[in-house]
């Protein structure tokens, strides 16, 4: 008798698919090379904030004159210092009147994390996951599905939301 009935192999695929609901959209490019300029604002050291308060985690943002859109979040150590290789890519994209910002991750497999950034003031930030298991990850298709969608929360995983302050 066979012990793989359609309910069990669907029993064994669900903690796969709860690992990927549990991530913004993540996409082997980022949408373009950086169509958005970075804010002054933008650059310097951010804090983390989670529900439990600060965070000790700490970003140095630094923007490239000669680089629309694309900064380097540094991760601080606890002294404050930046290494020069510990760092993720960000790359900001105009989609709109929005900004997107695509960060680089290369756990698991190397691509760019999709998420809408929105500024409060000059001193607080907020990046919200884009989630959404329709997005086509071609840059072309993403870009104009994202304009579709752009103001609207549907695309919206509150569960990856990131709100960060400036030092």
């Amino acid at each position: 008798m066979n012990d793989h009935t359609p309910m069990k192999r669907l029993l064994l695929l669900l903690p796969i698919t709860l690992l990927l609901m549990a991530c913004p959209l993540k996409v082997s490019t980022p949408i373009d090379n950086g169509s958005a300029a970075v804010p002054a604002w933008l650059n310097g050291t951010w804090h983390q904030i989670k529900e439990s308060g600060m965070s000790p985690e700490r970003y140095q943002l630094v923007s490239f004159a000669d680089s629309l859109g694309i900064l380097h979040a540094h991760i601080l150590d606890t002294l404050g210092h930046a290494h020069p290789a510990n760092f993720q890519r960000m790359v900001l994209s105009a989609v709109g009147d929005k900004t997107f910002a695509c960060i680089f991750d290369d756990a698991d497999a190397p691509g760019y994390f999709v998420y809408r950034l929105e500024r409060t003031d000059d001193t607080k930030l907020t990046l919200y996951g884009v989630n959404d298991t329709s997005a086509p990850l071609d840059p072309f298709l993403l870009r104009r599905w994202l304009l579709q969608f752009k103001d609207s929360d549907s695309i919206i995983d509150p569960g990856e939301t990131m709100v960060f302050v400036k030092e």
